[in-house]
């Protein structure tokens, strides 16, 4: 549930977080560019910084998901996900603080951060909830993060409304959440065990039995124990 649900949340929510208060955005650029240069921007490079904001989460994104593997195997799938929030925070502080500083170079370089954040979420949350869930449960429990992603976006559709937070002062506590959820799950992370077949793959046989063990809540896990060996003889 946590790596569901945090991972999940921050790729939904950052995914749909710009839409509804484009216009309040795209206004506060304006200004900014006004208080810069002493004159009102073009409509047109209005539009190319908004729209450079949205499409730059996807080239984090993209190097989040080549990144995936590197980080899983090094890291576990436990601590790299641990890890991740901190590029969340990161995201979260530099496009939080972005109308403090008068900068919308900070809101895109946090959406890029945001991107790169969702795109490891990507894959890291799916093979951990694959890995420690049960043969018979692994669909049902590998949709979770999905389910969570319909969720957010929709979250973040309500709060981005202009009678909630998409104002002209309100606007910057849509992207602090995003730190904010980060922390939480780094809170809960280590209370949740590393997955059985990352411990055996790296030799610590004892360890995925207790992993195992904790997720199953009985003593008897010497079939599962079975299978993940002959899935690791089989890579």
């Amino acid at each position: 549930m946590v790596a569901a649900i945090g991972a999940g949340f921050q790729h939904g929510y950052n995914t749909g977080v710009l839409n509804a208060p484009q216009n309040v955005i795209e206004k506060w650029m304006s200004d900014v560019n006004i208080e810069r240069y002493g004159m009102k921007p073009d409509k047109n490079d209005i539009t190319f910084l908004f729209s450079l904001a949205v499409s730059i989460y996807c080239v984090g994104g993209i190097l989040g998901a080549l990144l995936t593997s590197t980080f899983a195997i090094y890291l576990g799938r436990r601590g790299a996900l641990f890890v991740n929030n901190v590029f969340a925070i990161i995201a979260g502080a530099m496009m939080g603080f972005s109308k403090m500083a008068g900068s919308y170079e900070l809101l895109i370089a946090g959406r890029w951060f945001s991107g790169l954040n969702c795109g490891l979420n990507s894959g890291l949350a799916g093979m951990y909830l694959v890995e420690i869930s049960p043969r018979s449960m692994r669909g049902g429990l590998g949709s979770m993060y999905q389910l969570v992603i319909v969720i957010s976006i929709l979250v973040a559709q309500i709060l981005g409304n202009s009678s909630v937070l998409g104002t002209d002062d309100s606007w910057p506590i849509l992207f602090w959440l995003t730190g904010i959820v980060a922390i939480v799950q780094m809170v809960f992370l280590p209370c949740c065990p590393e997955t059985p077949k990352h411990e055996f793959n790296h030799g610590h046989t004892e360890r995925a039995q207790k992993s195992l063990k904790w997720l199953r809540g009985r003593d008897d896990v010497s079939a599962e124990m079975s299978t993940i060996q002959t899935e690791a003889e089989q890579e």
